[in-house]
């Protein structure tokens, strides 16, 4: 089986992590946190810095996410606009190309902060959950 990249694992371990905030199930299987903690074997040490890098993540994703819609929107304009100003379509092509780059940045990121704490035992565990859970 080969290897998934980091950001998708990161991105089931951030759906995984959902619980703690809700108490919906995060996957078949998966109620909260604790259980994918568990699962994995993380200590306390590395519970608490895995809960952090996921909080900052989604705090970030916030901004991120609302930079992407503004300058989708804002094309969708440009490109909807009785006369067509070729120079700005362009520039808000750029401006929605670099959001879209700097959501991937930022799941990359989440996805090393997670490899950098976890085990490659626990890596690899995290990768098998991956590719049970269809990714």
């Amino acid at each position: 089986m080969a290897p998934k990249p980091w950001y998708r694992v990161a991105l089931l371990w951030l759906s995984l992590s959902g619980g703690l905030v809700s108490a919906e199930p995060l996957a078949p299987g998966v109620r909260d946190f604790r259980t994918i903690s568990a699962e994995l074997g993380l200590d306390e040490g590395q519970q608490a810095r895995v809960a952090e890098a996921i909080r900052l993540h989604k705090i970030a994703r916030v901004d991120l996410k609302a930079q992407a819609e503004k300058a989708e929107i804002e094309l969708r304009y440009l490109l909807a606009a009785q006369k067509l100003d070729e120079i700005a379509v362009r520039a808000a092509v750029e401006t929605l190309s670099a959001a879209e780059a700097a959501l991937r940045r930022s799941r990359v990121e989440l996805a090393i902060a997670l490899r950098r704490e976890l085990s490659a035992e626990q890596w690899a565990t995290l990768q098998e959950r991956w590719e049970a859970a269809g990714g």
